[in-house]
């Protein structure tokens, strides 16, 4: 028969306890690539007659090809219509009219990968996600192993020791296999990065 007392929804909280896996080796695999600093070009429109700040995706979209304002400066010339007069930039927007182009130039902190990877800075939050990975992992070899008893497919002996084995089997391997899923990213990396 093998199981199905729950109509299989005991493998939930293997799927639960996968993706926090995940999270935490994800976590781990950021720590090891570092952080970069990046420059970053930001531009905004400001309409000359309402003095309202518009942010268009059009040069929103520009702005993320340059990491300096010298660069996105001079690709204006060949996808924009602009004017300079007293040390400022306009154009004529189809939506806002006559606008002063703002270009500013700051600089971010991102992933060495470019990717975005989720960070956990207090300590105690980190640990309590470790404790309830463990948990979790637990509830599912337990869950598992009532299944199968209350499915009649293990009698009170057989669920006693596969139990057994099973918690033991859980208790010798890491509780997140950080190579596999370095591994994992590593290749995910290649393929799309």
């Amino acid at each position: 028969m093998s199981g199905g007392y729950f109509d299989y929804q005991q493998y939930h909280i293997n799927d639960i306890a996968t993706k926090i896996e995940r999270n935490l080796a994800d976590m781990e695999y950021a720590n090891s690539i570092g952080k970069v600093k990046k420059k970053e070009v930001y531009a905004h429109l400001i309409n000359v007659d309402s003095g309202r700040k518009t942010y268009p995706y059009w040069l929103l979209e520009e702005c993320r090809r340059y990491d300096n304002r010298d660069e996105f400066l001079k690709s204006l010339y060949m996808w924009c219509e602009y004017y300079e007069m007293d040390g400022k930039i306009y154009t004529i927007d189809r939506h806002e009219g006559l606008c002063e182009i703002v270009v500013t130039e700051g600089e971010i902190e991102e992933w060495a990968d470019g990717k975005y990877h989720r960070e956990i800075e207090d300590s105690e939050v980190y640990d309590e996600f470790i404790k309830g990975l463990k948990i979790i992992k637990m509830a599912s070899v337990y869950a598992h192993r009532i299944d199968w008893f209350l499915s009649g497919d293990d009698g009170e002996e057989s669920f006693k020791e596969r139990l057994k084995e099973e918690l033991n089997e859980l208790e010798s391997k890491p509780l997140v296999d950080y190579e596999y899923w370095k591994q994992i990213f590593e290749e995910d990396f290649d393929e799309y990065g």
